[in-house]
């Protein structure tokens, strides 16, 4: 079975919605006081797991933002302003998610292991 371009396109538009809205759920519950998860040890991996993050990120940023337009052009009713506040959401949810990855960032390695 094969799936149309469209198909693909909502399947990639889904797992990037998803995506933010991880991103923006662990942000949420990290300032609300809820214990986040604790990140893995400092690794030679982390400069290339912050690229990825950041890859991942714009990704998804740009995926909701056409999901966003697709929206709209699918369906007028309250249009532009669901779609501008859903860009609105996802430009909010991305500056958080960029303050975090700099975050990490700058946190220094310390010395490796023997």
């Amino acid at each position: 079975m094969t799936l149309s371009v469209e198909d693909r396109l909502i399947a990639g538009i889904f797992v990037a919605a998803m995506v933010v809205t991880g991103l923006v759920g662990y942000m949420a519950s990290a300032k609300d006081g809820v214990a986040a998860i604790e990140p893995p040890p400092p690794s030679r991996w982390d400069a290339q797991m912050i690229a990825l993050d950041e890859a991942a990120l714009d990704a998804a940023y740009r995926q909701h933002v056409a999901n966003m337009f697709l929206g709209w052009m699918k369906d007028s009713t309250g249009q532009p302003t669901r779609a501008l506040n859903g860009v609105n959401q996802a430009r909010r949810a991305y500056i958080s998610a960029m303050d975090e990855i700099e975050r990490h960032r700058l946190v220094p390695l310390p010395p490796a292991r023997p």
